[in-house]
């Protein structure tokens, strides 16, 4: 059976936010003049780098595809998540709750993340907590928990995200990648690579001095995208990983199986525009539950 870890944490005390509304309106989501100088500090070519950087992984769109009673977990994750776990500390940031994510969680399997943050570390009201809230990923929220930036800050950090409002206050520090949806008719009839063009993408960045330089320059082009052409054959871009939260068990099924088991289900929902909607960002000043707790 699946444990999540106990490695639950928050945000520290250190943003403000407007007291009335409970959320910080989308005109002052600007990026800093200091982390656009940060971002213009050359990178340099470490062959062989002897820090590791942080990956902050988003789950739901980004490496599952959920339903009620389980979820789809994209093509090549065994091989993404051993790749990323050797060579990274690896974090968890998720606007979804906490039951949803302890549940998303099981993909890690005995790999244990450095961190894991979910909705009750966004300044939500409890409308706003229990809706469909869009929201945003300030880094410098992460970059002061871990020894108040002394460890990551905008020249190690890389953010994976399908969503590219999540990043607005940290462009540079962005892999924004295709959104996963088991029922994607482009995933079923070409299947899906993207773990394996980020891994292609990760491997340079790792060996870079200030990954937000290097994006700044080479921003990352998903597998997806029209200019983005891959050489290389995948025979398992259709396979993934179905997890059972009912049995506690994952089974292995082909994308091009489940069109006939969803033809009825109606199509995803589109996500509301985050410019049409007020925006949170992660904040501070949030009591920490009794359920979460720091290493």
């Amino acid at each position: 059976m699946y444990h999540l870890p106990p490695i639950y944490t928050r945000p520290p005390l250190r943003y403000s936010i407007n007291s009335n509304n409970n959320h910080i309106a989308a005109p002052q989501l600007i990026t800093s003049d200091y982390y656009l100088s940060k971002s213009a500090q050359p990178s340099v070519h470490v062959p062989d780098p002897t820090h590791r950087q942080l990956v902050i992984l988003d789950l739901n769109g980004t490496l599952v595809s959920r339903i009620n009673n389980g979820m789809y977990v994209r093509p090549y994750q065994d091989l993404f998540l051993d790749y990323l776990f050797k060579w990274f500390d690896v974090m968890v940031w998720s606007s979804a709750q906490p039951h949803s994510v302890a549940n998303m969680c099981r993909l890690f399997g005995s790999r244990q993340p450095v961190c894991i943050w979910d909705r009750r570390c966004f300044q939500l009201s409890g409308s706003q907590y229990n809706g469909k809230f869009p929201t945003i990923k300030n880094l410098e929220a992460v970059w002061w928990a871990f020894d108040q930036g002394k460890k990551y800050e905008a020249h190690n950090t890389i953010l994976i995200d399908d969503s590219s409002h999540k990043s607005i206050m940290q462009p540079y520090n962005a892999i924004h990648i295709s959104t996963f949806h088991h029922r994607d008719s482009r995933l079923v009839n070409e299947g899906d690579k993207e773990l394996i063009h980020v891994m292609e993408y990760l491997e340079e960045l790792r060996k870079q001095s200030n990954v937000s330089n290097y994006i700044r320059h080479h921003p990352y082009k998903s597998s997806s995208s029209p200019s983005t052409t891959t050489t290389t054959e995948h025979p398992h871009e259709h396979q993934v990983y179905f997890y059972d939260y009912t049995t506690g068990e994952r089974e292995l099924v082909d994308l091009r199986s489940l069109v006939s088991i969803h033809k009825a289900d109606p199509p995803p929902s589109s996500s509301s525009s985050p410019s049409s909607l007020p925006i949170a960002i992660e904040t501070s000043s949030i009591e920490t539950p009794s359920t979460m707790h720091t290493l």
